[in-house]
């Protein structure tokens, strides 16, 4: 990892640590309780990030996202994790899976699911 780090880098970490600690801690507890596994998937939390550009950080500039660097990224799985590992992780995988489609994906896959 490169140090120190940038503003922008620390002010991402500094977004995922307030949402984690205002949206996800809070209801963590009562989540991992819930006895459906399906139940206890973060949709709604997952959506409250997307509105904050959490969920799409790792998609390029030019397609809406914020095109995240893999340091930017791990800084701010890193802080999540801190707090709540199930819903950090939940993001880490979408922004893996942008990665994926960004890097690998036809064109019609790009507009489709980027």
């Amino acid at each position: 990892m490169q140090y120190p780090f940038t503003e922008e880098q620390l002010a991402l970490a500094d977004l995922t640590r307030d949402f984690m600690e205002r949206e996800v801690a809070p209801v963590a507890a009562e989540m991992d309780r819930r006895p459906d596994p399906k139940d206890c998937y973060p949709g709604e939390l997952l959506n409250k990030a997307s509105k904050l550009g959490l969920r799409t950080m790792a998609v390029p500039e030019e397609h809406g996202g914020i095109g995240a660097d893999t340091t930017t990224k791990a800084l701010c799985l890193w802080t999540g994790a801190q707090i709540e590992i199930g819903v950090i992780k939940c993001l880490s995988q979408c922004w893996k899976i942008s990665n994926a489609i960004f890097k690998c994906g036809t064109e019609a896959q790009i507009e489709k699911w980027g």
